[in-house]
């Protein structure tokens, strides 16, 4: 516990299937499925075979954490400690009056696998137990790393379900 710090948000990681053009795009994009947790080869299926508008990406992300520190150095003792867990893309994000410092927590565990190109398969079906496998693995790395993390801190580790 640390009254110069305090979370604004966070994620402990995701898989996603976004109907987009491009996956970072916003506009004109549909998040069709999201889960924190891995994903079977159903799931998979069930949203593979649903028709698609444009483009359908499978994307995994790793944890998100957005803090705010009071000071500047809690928010370097932070940032040190983030780091030694495996959280290396992490960094000060803006300075603010009202605010504090926001600092955001990150780590490079991300993958992004396109799946379909305006409606068409661009993966063969004996290919998607792989890419369920791979997404699973990514998934449970970033979420690793957030445990090394809560250890740094003190902090006991959350257990999550391997497949």
């Amino acid at each position: 516990e640390n009254r110069d710090l305090y979370t604004i948000s966070s994620c402990s990681g995701r898989i996603t299937f976004i109907d987009a053009d491009m996956p970072w795009h916003r506009r004109n994009s549909s998040i069709v499925f999201k889960k924190h947790f891995p994903i079977t080869e159903d799931e998979f299926m069930y949203f593979y075979k649903q028709p698609t508008l444009r483009n359908l990406w499978l994307v995994v992300t790793g944890p998100i954490i957005h803090v705010s520190s009071a000071t500047p150095s809690e928010a370097r003792k932070l940032l040190v400690m983030a780091r030694e867990a495996g959280m290396k893309h992490s960094g000060i994000i803006s300075i603010s009056r009202t605010k504090g410092i926001i600092i955001e927590l990150k780590t490079g565990v991300r993958l992004t696998i396109l799946l379909k190109i305006h409606g068409e398969s661009v993966v063969r079906c004996s290919e998607i137990p792989g890419i369920v496998k791979v997404a699973n693995t990514a998934l449970l790395e970033g979420k690793e790393r957030l445990n090394r993390f809560r250890k740094v801190l003190g902090l006991k580790p959350v257990k999550y379900r391997a497949f």
